[in-house]
């Protein structure tokens, strides 16, 4: 009986730093889109405030824009990680339903 509850102790505390780790990644992951979606209406906020004049700031505004596009890029890119995750997770669950009801009509 102690092998039984050590193994289960175990397969708990394991799930539980799965859970743990996989909250913390996802928090980060939105938290970086956050972050984008700031830069991004802070970039569109001095666009409108400070328009391009001379032909030194172009490089810059260019600059800017290639790293607006990027930062969207990353956004998408989360927001796909996110929707693969969300889906993992339902696969999961629907194959620890199916597996306890195989189980109990044993």
């Amino acid at each position: 009986m102690n092998l039984v509850t050590t193994v289960a102790f175990c397969n708990c505390t394991i799930a539980l730093l799965v859970v743990i780790v996989t909250t913390w990644i996802v928090g980060l992951r939105k938290q970086a889109v956050a972050v984008a979606d700031w830069c991004d209406r802070w970039h569109g906020e001095c666009d409108k405030l400070l328009p391009v004049e001379s032909s030194t700031a172009l490089p810059l505004a260019t600059d800017i824009a290639e790293r607006r596009a990027q930062i969207r890029h990353l956004r998408q890119l989360y927001q796909q990680q996110l929707l693969t995750f969300d889906r993992l997770q339902s696969l999961i669950s629907i194959i620890g339903v199916a597996r306890s009801v195989l189980r109990r009509r044993r």
